[in-house]
């Protein structure tokens, strides 16, 4: 197994931390990116990060506005390279990463104003023959029905879910979040390519009623270069931005 203590596996630098990329069966990507420097962390104090993988997320939110983090992984070998990239991050002391599975320990966690994920969303392809690899890609107990239901039960009064799915998850999570009572605040469709129909969804669920405000970000013009709202949003991460 790569020794991680050592700093023998991949690293992926950001403006303001690194992370290892070796251990963790979902790595590093566009989708965690984005999720991290989307969702709102305004008057947020607690907030936990499910199926962190890497820590991307959890770091990502603690840069922006130094967060107390929860960060929970079923999987033992992001477990503990998350826990390493937390502590050779500028905020040591900022994430705690449990090993769990959410579903099963979420009333033992300190109830939180804001629950992000960018959880398994492959329902019906073909698994991937490493099981990490298909833990981490597939629904098993983490579905978006229980990471709904989990929201509706673990928020605060005024907490959200922010959360990245399949453009074609749409119905599915909106008929979950209105049978647990939640309501869906704010869409942003993503798009590979300008021009091109969303792949992804990025969703806030909030218990708050309100309206509902749909926005696109294109993540490449139609020249194929990165997006002017693209480099905006990341840009406070990304190197090259």
């Amino acid at each position: 197994m790569t020794d991680i203590s050592m700093g023998k596996c991949p690293t992926f630098r950001f403006k303001r931390f690194e992370l290892s990329n070796s251990l963790s069966a979902m790595k590093v990507g566009t989708d965690g990116v984005m999720l991290g420097a989307w969702a709102r962390v305004d008057g947020v104090v607690r907030a936990w990060d499910v199926g962190c993988g890497t820590g991307l997320i959890a770091l990502m939110l603690v840069q922006r506005a130094g967060v107390e983090m929860t960060a929970v992984d079923i999987d033992a070998g992001a477990c503990r390279e998350a826990s390493y990239n937390v502590a050779s991050s500028p905020w040591p002391d900022a994430v705690k990463v449990v090993h769990g599975d959410v579903t099963r320990i979420w009333r033992s966690l300190p109830a939180p104003d804001l629950i992000v994920s960018n959880p398994p969303y492959f329902a019906n392809s073909l698994k991937a023959p490493d099981d990490g690899r298909s833990m981490a890609r597939h629904e098993g107990t983490l579905t978006y029905a229980s990471l709904v239901k989990i929201a509706a039960s673990a928020l605060t009064e005024h907490g959200r879910l922010c959360m990245v799915s399949p453009a074609d998850r749409r119905a599915d999570i909106e008929w979950e979040c209105m049978m647990n009572r939640l309501y869906v605040r704010r869409i942003t469709e993503v798009c590979s390519v300008k021009g091109r129909d969303a792949v992804r969804l990025m969703w806030e669920v909030s218990r708050d009623a309100g309206p509902l405000a749909i926005d696109r970000v294109d993540i490449r013009s139609a020249n194929n270069v990165y997006s002017d709202e693209y480099r905006s949003l990341t840009g406070d991460f990304y190197l090259e931005f």
